[in-house]
């Protein structure tokens, strides 16, 4: 997923945090990440991280690991992960997509396609579960204002 180039990294606690700049706007933003699946344990100090690493940074975080975690109280059993246990699966990178493309618009995500057809990703996702996701993104961006 790569909206916008990449204007550098920082390392804040254990966690390295990359920034990105929008090519339309110039505003330079992280994706609030999360952690490996075996140290899910591990969200506090994710999010205290990213936090801390815009604020210094002077830059926008959209909060993509608050929208995993809401949508896994929608449904505990949906696959955000990779096979990996830390990268994204198809799912967790339309979700992180929701978040940052919610951000950079300042659009709320409800109306985004279910559907995507690009080259090198396909991806079809139910309405039911297109809409827990919306719902998932909305709820991290709001509560993160």
């Amino acid at each position: 997923m790569a909206y916008g180039a990449n204007v550098g990294k920082q390392t804040y606690g254990k966690y390295l945090v990359r920034f990105r700049m929008d090519k339309g706007t110039g505003v330079k933003y992280a994706a609030l990440l999360w952690p490996e699946s075996e140290r899910s344990y591990a969200f506090p100090a994710v999010v205290r991280s990213y936090r801390e690493a815009a604020r210094a940074a002077h830059a926008e975080l959209y909060p993509a690991g608050r929208a995993w975690q809401a949508a896994w109280r929608r449904n505990p059993r949906l696959p955000l992960y990779g096979a990996d246990g830390f990268h994204p699966s198809q799912l967790g990178t339309y979700l992180t997509a929701l978040v940052v493309l919610a951000g950079l618009t300042h659009e709320p995500p409800i109306n985004r396609p279910f559907r995507i057809n690009r080259p090198g990703f396909r991806l079809t996702v139910s309405a039911a579960r297109a809409k827990l996701l919306r719902d998932a993104a909305a709820e991290a961006i709001k509560a993160s204002r």
